[in-house]
């Protein structure tokens, strides 16, 4: 946390909404798994993957089996790309 906050002082002035950082770490629960993307523009697919991963590490599922119990999404998502937001929320 240090680093961090150490990270956030000095760009805060150049860059205010870097603040948003620190006030997301501090959200997380012990061990919870999550992503960070920098200007990365994802498939509908690559979503629903990442999803599902968040999913089995918050929940203690098997991925595997939680693709598999989508596998009709991921069949839709091979056909078209549509933007999906908070699914599991």
């Amino acid at each position: 946390m240090k680093k961090m906050n150490n990270f956030i002082n000095k760009y805060a002035s150049q860059v205010p909404k870097v603040h948003r950082l620190r006030k997301f770490f501090e959200k997380l629960e012990d061990n919870e798994c999550f992503f960070i993307f920098q200007n990365k523009n994802l498939t509908a697919k690559e979503v629903l993957y990442l999803e599902l991963y968040l999913v089995a590490c918050s929940e203690n599922k098997s991925f595997e089996d939680l693709t598999k119990e989508f596998s009709s999404a991921v069949e839709f998502l091979n056909i078209y790309d549509m933007k999906v937001y908070g699914i599991f929320e």
